[in-house]
Formats: C-alpha cells, sequence, structure tokens
C-alpha cells in the first residue's frame, strides 16, 4: 500500500481515537476478548509496543491490521 494511500486511511479512519492504544481500546474497538487481542500481539499479526508490563498499540498499526484483514477477506469471498 503507498505511503498516500495509508495516511488518506490515518486521516479518515477512528479520528476520534488517540494516536497511541491500550490493549483494553483496541478490544473495544475489534470487538474482540482481552486473550485474543494478546494473542493477535504475541503473533505479530497486530504491532505492539511494550511500556512497562503493559502493551500500547499504534493507531497506525491497528489500521493497517484491519485493512490486512479486509484484504483477506476480500480473497476468501471470490
Amino acid at each position: 500500500m503507498s505511503k498516500n494511500k495509508t495516511e488518506d486511511y490515518y486521516k479518515t479512519m477512528l479520528p476520534d481515537q488517540p494516536d497511541v492504544l491500550s490493549v483494553a481500546k483496541v478490544q473495544q474497538i475489534l470487538g474482540i476478548s482481552r486473550h485474543f487481542t494478546y494473542e493477535l500481539i504475541m503473533t505479530h499479526q497486530l504491532k505492539a509496543l511494550r511500556i512497562g508490563n503493559s502493551y500500547r498499540i499504534p493507531k497506525v498499526c491497528l489500521i493497517e491490521y484491519i485493512l490486512n484483514g479486509l484484504g483477506k477477506f476480500g480473497e476468501n469471498s471470490k
């Protein structure tokens, strides 16, 4: 995906969310469990930063995860 396209998505997706999200906020946005959120982080499907004993997810990484998932969904639906 081009840099301009990524910037466009960043400006339009999740505009009311902060630039760095907690695991709890990612759970809420995606509608998934805490366990599954950590599984995504541990398997490197969702990029995250470890700060002390907790993880923080940059919003751009969440957007990339969502867009990658949409691409996979589109491939499966053909």
